[in-house]
């Protein structure tokens, strides 16, 4: 994933798979995997719901709404405590 810092917040860009067994992360390969499908935004809806609630503060996709390839933002986290919590997920 490419990471991008900011003081407040970073964003990152990553493949998104849907139709997936379960929701993860894959740092490696640069891919969610997601539950949903890539259907009437069910597949953004979960990304955003799961990133959230797993790292506790708000998420916003910025750009590939309606694509596979998608720049997500994270705000109020470091990117060292973003690959740390995703490493543990």
């Amino acid at each position: 994933m490419n990471i991008k810092n900011n003081k407040d917040s970073f964003l990152f860009e990553a493949k998104v798979r849907s139709n997936s067994p379960k929701f993860k992360i894959d740092l490696n390969k640069k891919i969610i995997y997601c539950k949903a499908p890539a259907k009437e935004n069910k597949a953004n809806l979960e990304i955003i719901k799961n990133l959230e609630k797993f790292f506790n503060t708000k998420v916003q996709i910025i750009t590939g709404l309606k694509q596979k390839h998608k720049k997500i933002l994270i705000h109020n986290i470091t990117k060292e405590k973003f690959e740390k919590m995703i490493r543990c997920q």
